[in-house]
């Protein structure tokens, strides 16, 4: 039996299932910018990306602890990064 992987290209952001060992992008042809996901944790991103856009749409920038959590988020980057 051929298992299929989730693929995702880091240039072009298009997600395709292929065979294992797939390395060019059938979108955009990049050989060096694949990455390859679980198609649970595929399926878990694409949910919390909806989830996201509802609370957008709804305004969660104007909620009150919404600059707190971007301050959170910078803390947690800036110490990531060091």
């Amino acid at each position: 039996m051929l298992t299929y992987y989730t693929y995702v290209c880091k240039k072009c952001n298009q997600v395709y299932y292929g065979p294992k060992g797939e390395t060019i992008c059938i979108y955009c042809r990049s050989k060096d910018d694949m990455i390859t996901i679980k198609k649970a944790e595929y399926d878990r991103l694409i949910e919390r990306d909806a989830w996201l856009n509802y609370l957008e749409a709804a305004g969660v920038d104007n909620w009150e602890g919404y600059d707190f959590a971007c301050e959170a988020r910078r803390i947690d980057e800036a110490k990531d990064n060091e």
